[in-house]
């Protein structure tokens, strides 16, 4: 027996009407590359990536609505996401094709301030912070789900172009999966997503020095205090101390005497 649309359309018609219209999508420019998730177990594979997840499964009002969505992410229905401050956007095959869009709220200034001292206590490799990476302790903080950068659910704003009445319904949801498996790639996202420079948490060369030493002592003090740190130590590499040898000096030409 066929399954058939409410207006008698069958499966079969329907995906051909979703093929038609991504292709002609495609034609006018639009990206629609598939989300997939990188392991065929898990959803997200990075801790960052699953503590996204997590945070979405916490959520009351989101628990009875999110598995919907698992199936249509892993079957790569979500296409051509992108993140932008405070905006998620993608496009969803599913009966018919649909366009969804996410909006987040901004990250609260004092809750970021708040997030920046507590990662400056897990700056355990300077080297790191220098070419712009984040450790895992310091990820660690951002993801936290009390106080890092992932959004409640009243700071979270569901549109979909779909039928469904609920505010979650399973292409926002299997958008919201998507993210996670973004996160995976590139956690820098989620400060895109959240409207923060993470820059900030990596500091400048003189934020780094500062917490190498004691920032209550006086200049001097604190510049003797740098002079007498072991900088290959510090930053990981070889440092040579030695004073190159002097090269030697150049005899003066001794003159020529005229032949008598």
């Amino acid at each position: 027996m066929a399954w058939y649309y409410d207006d008698g359309e069958s499966r079969e018609d329907a995906n051909r009407a979703v093929q038609r219209e991504l292709t002609a999508r495609r034609k006018r420019g639009e990206n629609l590359e598939p989300m997939l998730p990188q392991s065929s177990r898990d959803l997200s594979t990075t801790f960052w990536g699953q503590a996204w997840n997590r945070n979405l499964m916490a959520y009351s009002d989101y628990e009875s609505r999110m598995p919907r969505g698992r199936a249509y992410f892993r079957s790569g229905k979500v296409l051509g996401m992108k993140v932008a401050p405070g905006l998620i956007t993608s496009v969803v095959a599913g009966s018919r094709v649909y366009d969804v869009e996410i909006r987040i709220k901004p990250f609260a200034e004092e809750d970021w301030k708040h997030l920046q001292k507590c990662c400056l206590g897990k700056i355990t490799d300077v080297m790191d912070l220098l070419v712009g990476d984040l450790s895992d302790d310091v990820m660690r903080e951002v993801t936290d789900l009390k106080t890092g950068l992932f959004p409640s659910s009243d700071q979270i704003k569901l549109g979909c172009s779909c039928p469904d009445w609920a505010g979650m319904c399973k292409h926002c949801a299997a958008t919201l999966y998507a993210v996670g498996s973004m996160l995976d790639d590139n956690p820098r996202h989620l400060f895109t997503l959240r409207n923060v420079d993470p820059q900030v948490l990596i500091g400048t060369s003189e934020q780094l020095i500062d917490a190498l030493i004691d920032t209550t002592q006086s200049a001097g003090d604190r510049h003797a205090a740098l002079e007498g740190m072991d900088l290959g130590d510090i930053f990981g590499i070889e440092v040579n101390t030695t004073a190159p040898a002097k090269p030697a000096a150049k005899k003066a030409p001794r003159e020529k005497r005229p032949s008598p």
